[in-house]
């Protein structure tokens, strides 16, 4: 299965730190929710300052498409015939509560969450997260 087991990464990469780090977490999250939440409390118990970002295509969380589309899944999850009009309101409803999920288990676990969207500059996002992360740090000392 091509799907990537972001659980067992993370399960892997807490076990191959050994003092505090900063660590980013760039996903769209998809999968093992309960096995994320899982590692993502494991990691900031080990007092590592964790930061996700949840990345997606502006398309995926608006669903502005204005035609029928037929959707190739990426991981071998086949295709399917949508026809958005009909879609819309209750998919986009759905990733708003998928994100507010992810960022309660984000705050219950000690971590911080940023919903990005795929057409932003990557490193102009994690440069403006970790300059909050690091002001936010100055201010908890």
């Amino acid at each position: 299965n091509p799907q990537t087991d972001l659980p067992a990464v993370l399960r892997a990469l807490n076990n191959k730190l050994t003092r505090r780090n900063v660590v980013v977490i760039i996903s769209d999250c998809f999968g093992d929710i309960s096995g994320l939440n899982d590692q993502l409390k494991m990691l900031c118990q080990h007092r590592h300052d964790v930061i996700l970002l949840q990345i997606m295509d502006p398309v995926e969380v608006n669903l502005t498409l204005r035609a029928d589309v037929t959707l190739n899944g990426l991981e071998q999850t086949g295709s399917r015939f949508v026809p958005v009009r009909h879609l819309r309101k209750a998919y986009c409803a759905q990733v708003t509560q998928f994100r507010q999920a992810l960022s309660e288990m984000s705050l219950k676990a000690g971590a911080s969450f940023h919903a990005i969207n795929s057409d932003q500059p990557l490193n102009q996002v994690i440069q403006e997260i970790l300059m909050q992360h690091a002001a936010h740090a100055v201010a908890k000392v």
